[in-house]
């Protein structure tokens, strides 16, 4: 089963949220429903970045990473392609993925990702 590691976004507060989840459809609906207390006074999260890894050890890894660097600036790094997912396949030709212009605080390219390794 694939884990997906996302980071959201929160523009009432201008904050991110990353983590970690077999199923993202139904963990947003939690964190914009309030079910998640530490989170709640984001609403509306919208999710900006994702990507999908085979086993939820390296979900938890990724999701980690991603919080030692800070969500904002880890995006910086995969605007500049400094970052990119352990693959020998570079990151622009990986099957399924792909760049995104979102209209946040200020206009960055962002990758939303969802293939299989």
């Amino acid at each position: 089963m694939l884990f997906t590691v996302y980071i959201l976004i929160s523009n009432s507060i201008q904050k991110y949220y990353t983590g970690s989840t077999q199923y993202l459809q139904n963990r947003l609906l939690e964190h914009n429903s309030g079910e998640t207390k530490s989170i709640r006074n984001g609403i509306p999260w919208e999710v900006i970045w994702q990507t999908q890894v085979p086993s939820q050890a390296e979900a938890m890894n990724l999701e980690t990473k991603i919080k030692k660097r800070g969500a904002k600036r880890f995006l910086e790094d995969l605007s500049r392609g400094a970052w990119a997912p352990r693959s020998s396949v570079p990151p622009l030709t990986r099957p399924g993925c792909h760049l995104t212009l979102k209209a946040l605080q200020v206009a960055r390219l962002f990758y939303f990702c969802s293939y299989s390794l």
